[in-house]
Order: structure tokens, then C-alpha cells, then sequence
């Protein structure tokens, strides 16, 4: 059962790096809003960080999201 417990841990992490690496190949434009609402920010205050309104910032996270997603889709095949 240690085991077990070791490969999931192991694979986690690798999972957690490979997923970094996705997110730094963003584009900034999308990256930036993306890491500041995973990081808790809220869609006003991302806005008012990068002085634009909050549908565009809606939108690139939106962006963010697909384009990772498809990555990973296309990595797990």
C-alpha cells in the first residue's frame, strides 16, 4: 500500500510541473488573469490591476481555460 501512496504522490508532482509548464506558455495576456483568479482574485480587482474591463477579463480566463484543457486533451491521448 506504501507503494501505491509513493506513485500517486510521484505522479502528482509531475502532473503539478507539467501543468506549471502549461500555464507559463500562455500567452501573457491570458496567463496573468488566468494565475491571478486561480490565485483568488476577483474579476473586478483583476481589472483594475490591468486597467481593462472585466468581460475581456472574463474572456481570457475563459481563453486560458480552453487552451490548457486542450492541451492536456491532447497530451492524454
Amino acid at each position: 500500500m506504501h507503494q501505491k501512496a509513493t506513485n500517486n504522490t510521484t505522479e502528482t508532482r509531475l502532473y503539478e510541473q507539467d501543468l506549471r509548464r502549461l500555464i507559463t506558455a500562455l500567452p501573457t495576456e491570458y496567463r496573468t488573469p488566468f494565475e491571478m483568479y486561480v490565485e483568488g482574485y476577483k474579476y473586478k480587482e483583476i481589472g483594475e490591476h490591468m486597467n481593462l474591463p472585466i468581460g475581456t477579463i472574463k474572456s481570457r480566463i475563459h481563453i486560458a481555460r480552453q487552451e490548457l484543457m486542450g492541451k492536456i486533451n491532447r497530451r492524454n491521448k
